[in-house]
């Protein structure tokens, strides 16, 4: 099954960044996101956030690999459907929850 760091990583290679760039673009250790690329750590919130800024990237895309890659143009970054019901990611708190909530079902 793909996973979040499965799109930042095509996300990376389709952009032709290196670590180092992404580093210095984004604030965040080349350490770091060489164990997230890696699948040796999950990414954090900041990073996800920060990748989703970066590309323009739409969360829900992120999130679940469904709907359009790309932010749509209204602000708001899209929807998803997570136990049953459909909601809203419109905002880095969202996304938060929604993170927390898969990665709690995962640790099941």
């Amino acid at each position: 099954m793909e996973e979040i760091i499965d799109r930042i990583n095509k996300l990376i290679r389709d952009n032709k960044i290196s670590e180092l760039e992404l580093s210095n673009k984004i604030g965040i250790g080349q350490r770091s996101i060489n164990y997230y690329t890696n699948k040796r750590q999950k990414p954090s919130l900041e990073f996800t956030q920060k990748i989703i800024e970066l590309f323009n990237i739409d969360a829900n895309w992120l999130v679940t690999g469904k709907g359009e890659m790309l932010k749509t143009s209204d602000g708001i970054t899209g929807f998803v459907k997570l136990n049953g019901s459909i909601r809203e990611i419109s905002s880095i708190d969202d996304l938060k929850m929604i993170l927390d909530e898969i990665e709690s079902r995962e640790s099941k």
